[in-house]
């Protein structure tokens, strides 16, 4: 889907666990203060209330970002539907969102093909998050 992300809008990071990826890619638009952005972030297959792994936690310090509070949700209709812009990190991930978020619906949503990390070393953290620091800003 097309369009660039709008400053106020509602933008959800979706990935399958929500404890690497999508958190990460919130917490960086988060930061993008200028946009006023409405950020949030849920897995395709979340258990809901686990925590970023360490190795996520870790390599977000070297942005200045902090994950330790995150808490894992599971993406739902009602999340999806809230949103403006979803950003889904792999096209496995778009296909879910697509069907909780049908085109009619307006919602935007932004095909990306990142890489899961999960169970990786740290440098492999790292090139992930480079990847999806690269993609957010070509969408802001």
């Amino acid at each position: 889907m097309t369009g660039a992300i709008q400053p106020g809008q509602r933008v959800l990071a979706v990935c399958t666990g929500n404890i690497c990826r999508s958190p990460f890619a919130e917490a960086f638009l988060a930061r993008q203060a200028q946009l006023r952005l409405l950020v949030g972030s849920a897995g395709t297959h979340a258990l809901d209330g686990h925590p970023a792994t360490q190795q996520a936690i870790r390599v977000a310090l070297e942005w200045g970002i902090d994950l330790s509070g995150h808490r894992a949700r599971l993406l739902t209709a009602d999340l999806a539907l809230a949103a403006d812009h979803l950003i889904a990190l792999t096209p496995v991930h778009a296909r879910v969102a697509e069907s909780l978020a049908p085109a009619a619906s307006g919602v935007a949503i932004h095909e990306l093909d990142v890489a899961d990390p999960y169970g990786l070393g740290l440098e492999d953290y790292r090139a992930c998050f480079e990847q999806i620091e690269r993609n957010l800003e070509a969408l802001l």
